[in-house]
């Protein structure tokens, strides 16, 4: 497993573990209990034990007031249910303006979803590690001559086709994820892994999932 190579000393969860298409606004055939998803998302929280969790736009379905009713925002609480506080896991709200910092690197779920979603995030973040649109890609801004600000999509740990997609066209999506290296002077590399036919490749060692 790439968990027996590879021993982070940060573990993010860039969002949107658990779907919660039980409360969208967008109409969808979602059949699955929140409970279920709850004890689902708490196994993966189980098996990988991550240091940070960042708050995607779907567990934020959970905490908005027209999508549920104020009386029921505690009881569906996804720090709660996930068990956030009991595991010591670090959790920021799905919020643009507090992204999570790490040396010369940001993380966020991300905000932009268009073809265009890591130029967008690296023109408005710098370098930035984000996840949200499903696809696996990287963008280098011109910002200035020396610097040089770099957005990279992860890509998604989920079914290419969700059931609140609907259409029959191409997603783009891709199955990935990434991981990198920061140095006490904050100077990072960060790379990005694509998972086909249940298999990824780093340093010419291939892993079977």
């Amino acid at each position: 497993m790439i968990s027996g190579d590879f021993k982070p000393d940060r573990f993010i969860v860039g969002g949107d573990l658990l779907s919660a298409d039980q409360v969208s606004s967008f109409p969808n055939n979602c059949h699955v209990d929140l409970s279920d998803e709850f004890d689902q998302a708490n196994f993966y929280l189980d098996q990988w034990k991550p240091t940070d969790f960042l708050m995607g736009n779907h567990e934020e379905r959970l905490s908005r007031v027209g999508l549920v009713k104020e009386n029921m925002l505690k009881m569906l609480d996804p720090v709660k249910h996930l068990k956030l506080k009991e595991r010591k896991v670090k959790y920021l709200p799905y919020d643009s303006e507090r992204p999570l910092v790490i040396g010369k690197l940001k993380f966020v779920h991300g905000f932009y979803a268009s073809e265009y979603a890591a130029k967008k995030h690296a023109d408005i973040y710098g370098n930035v590690v984000f996840g949200h649109t499903h696809r696996i890609q990287s963008f280098q801004a011109k910002t200035t001559a020396t610097n040089h600000s770099t957005g990279f999509n992860t890509g998604c740990l989920c079914k290419l086709r969700l059931p609140y997609i609907t259409t029959n066209g191409p997603t783009g999506w891709g199955l990935g994820f990434g991981f990198g290296y920061v140095k006490k002077n904050g100077n990072f590399s960060m790379y990005l892994a694509r998972i086909v036919n249940n298999k990824v490749i780093i340093n010419d060692k291939e892993y079977i999932g």
